[in-house]
């Protein structure tokens, strides 16, 4: 159901702790959209895919607190880039007896970022809590490419000073150098050490037009941080009757 009516959800497990079903050490049955578009469903866990020491899994089955993954290639899930949402299900004992999971595509993220579409000069990104990135429209760098490595940082001061501050999670706004012009950035934090920017021409920026479309741009961001927030209302409703089950 997770995935079936939530279309930025590409799939969904709930993970069991080992041998928590006599007779089954993995037991993790997953859901998720196919290439085809029909869902599809699964059982993980094996000696090649052991869950247990996977981040999605053993964070949140250790801290007993819900937690965000970095971004990674689930060859054997939904075989995709993806970063997970994960929660903890406790038993009356406060004992861990499951994960249950929602995935995110980075290839749905990056759309959503890149669909702000302010003007040709401006640029959206969203970065690790190591500087990483992750999704965004930065021409010539890759995925989880260390940001400060990218050649704009390499000759830009203020572009160093940005990625500073995201990952030292700060939010605020900042005039900064971008080539033959001056640009106007807001950044702040998103989820579990992420943090994104949107950085446009300030002469664009201030012009009647322009300037709306800044601010709707800005309003987008904060509904991707309202879409984290979804995933997480969405999978502790979910919770409530395995959590009763148990």
């Amino acid at each position: 159901a997770v995935v079936a009516i939530n279309e930025e959800i590409v799939g969904s497990c709930i993970a069991f702790r080992p041998n928590y079903f006599e007779g089954k050490h993995y037991f993790a049955p997953y859901a998720y959209d196919s290439e085809n578009d029909s869902l599809q469903t699964k059982q993980l866990g094996n000696d090649q895919y052991n869950y247990f020491k996977m981040e999605w899994f053993a964070v949140p089955f250790l801290t007993k607190k819900p937690h965000w993954s970095n971004p990674y290639f689930d060859k054997d899930g939904g075989q995709i880039m993806m970063t997970t949402y994960s929660y903890p299900i406790m038993n009356d004992k406060k004992e861990v007896i499951a994960v249950i999971t929602a995935d995110i595509s980075i290839e749905w993220l990056t759309h959503q970022l890149c669909a702000l579409n302010l003007n040709d000069n401006s640029k959206i990104l969203l970065i690790g809590d190591k500087g990483q990135y992750i999704s965004g429209n930065l021409p010539g760098i890759g995925f989880q490419e260390d940001i400060v490595k990218y050649e704009e940082a390499k000759k830009n001061p203020d572009f160093v000073k940005l990625i500073k501050k995201m990952t030292s999670l700060e939010k605020g706004t900042m005039t900064m150098r971008t080539g033959h012009y001056y640009s106007f950035a807001v950044y702040g934090p998103l989820y579990n050490g992420r943090s994104t920017a949107i950085i446009t021409p300030t002469k664009n920026t201030f012009a009647k037009l322009n300037f709306m479309q800044f601010v709707i741009a800005i309003v987008s961001v904060i509904g991707l941080l309202l879409l984290f927030l979804s995933c997480r209302r969405i999978i502790k409703t979910l919770t409530r009757p395995v959590t009763e089950f148990s």
